[in-house]
């Protein structure tokens, strides 16, 4: 039997499952092991995620190990603490990479699949050992200027054998290397946790917006914020919105205080933050329409998990949300940052039920045509295959 080894390279702490990228690997690790004899690679601030596996996926062999990645930003208007805080992280990640190869030497798999773009500084070392390679790209955000998106795309078409990409706007950067659109799947992860019976999503009959993910600048929830304080009184009775989710770090914590004091001066008596829950997609059940305003995504599986529960979407128009959301089809996209547009597009779902029925429609079977695990197993395995046997697709 080949051996497989999927690495991840985020700490997640005991709220791992709020990140769109560890849903998809523990579908990677679903198909992987039903196949493959399967080794997990993850930092050691993971007990919460390796827990969950053990229990969760058998034939999963868990290695947590001392590394850690590149950080091209810190999420901070402080210039001096973010250069401090990208600089220690560069210096940790170049004195721990050393063990992460040295766990992978160990296991001695045919292939290794890297998850995320900062997984680029492991691909030379475990090439040198002569495995072969995986480059999971999942977005664009970490390679946020040209010299860094040229560094990761350059690394990634010299050491990688195989890329795969969610979006055609991702692939489009690895021009001349091996390249598969994998869309992420949907995934039926359900929560015994019940929602609070006191909870007034329950209760609300106005029109609900939800936003699901992490409280971060990238996703640009204060334009929904400023959005619903523009709309004319005389509609903003009949909306509102509820956000799912919480700050990682100091500069998510300063941003989420943003919000908080914007919402508390304007008086938005009509926007609930409910914090982190496991139970996400009971939310999904009471809302309408789901909200992506991110500065980019790949595939998000907030917006996999929107549709799948029926959602309209209002998202902005911009890469890897333009390739799920079909504007007037199964939701509205603005232009990024328009924010007279996002209170008219809020305003118009409010005012034409029949059409948000119809987009509510259009993207439960969008999520169905698109994003099934039926697809996203097939597909998995087929590169696999091409892979081991260095072949081409």
């Amino acid at each position: 039997m080949e051996k497989v080894c999927i690495v991840f390279p985020y700490s997640m702490g005991n709220d791992f499952m709020s990140g769109g990228v560890t849903k998809l690997v523990i579908q990677n690790l679903i198909v992987c092991s039903q196949k493959y004899e399967t080794h997990f690679i993850l930092p050691r601030d993971n007990m919460a995620f390796e827990q969950y596996v053990n229990e969760n996926i058998s034939g999963v062999q868990v290695h947590r190990v001392d590394f850690d990645f590149i950080a091209s930003y810190a999420d901070t208007s402080d210039f001096v603490k973010r250069l401090s805080l990208v600089s220690k992280r560069f210096v940790r990640a170049m004195k721990t990479r050393k063990n992460l190869i040295k766990e992978i030497e160990s296991i001695q798999p045919s292939v290794v699949h890297f998850h995320a773009e900062v997984s680029f500084l492991f691909l030379k070392g475990v090439k040198k050992l002569g495995i072969k390679t995986i480059f999971h790209t999942s977005s664009i955000r970490f390679a946020n200027s040209k010299i860094q998106k040229t560094i990761v795309v350059e690394t990634a078409r010299k050491y990688a054998d195989f890329i795969i990409s969610p979006t055609q706007s991702i692939n489009k950067l690895y021009s001349n290397k091996n390249r598969f659109i994998l869309e992420n799947p949907i995934v039926h992860m359900y929560s015994e946790e019940k929602i609070d019976q006191n909870e007034k999503i329950l209760s609300d009959k106005r029109l609900k917006f939800i936003f699901t993910g992490r409280i971060c600048r990238v996703k640009q929830i204060h334009y929904l914020l400023e959005a619903f304080k523009n709309i004319e009184d005389s509609n903003k009775d009949n909306v509102a919105a509820y956000i799912i989710g919480k700050p990682n770090n100091d500069g998510d914590r300063a941003y989420f205080n943003e919000l908080l004091q914007y919402i508390d001066g304007n008086r938005l008596d009509n926007i609930y933050f409910l914090g982190y829950r496991s139970n996400v997609k009971e939310y999904l059940k009471y809302a309408d329409i789901g909200v992506l305003l991110s500065v980019s995504e790949a595939i998000s599986m907030s917006c996999v998990e929107y549709m799948d529960s029926g959602l309209a979407v209002l998202g902005f128009n911009n890469p890897g949300i333009n390739e799920a959301v079909v504007d007037r089809v199964n939701g509205i996209l603005v232009q990024n940052g328009d924010i007279q547009g996002l209170s008219d597009a809020i305003v118009n779902f409010a005012n034409h039920f029949d059409v948000l029925a119809e987009y509510k429609k259009n993207a439960k079977k969008y999520a169905e045509e698109h994003f099934s695990i039926e697809a996203f197993r097939n597909n998995l395995l087929k590169i696999y295959e091409v892979v081991l046997k260095d072949e081409k697709v």
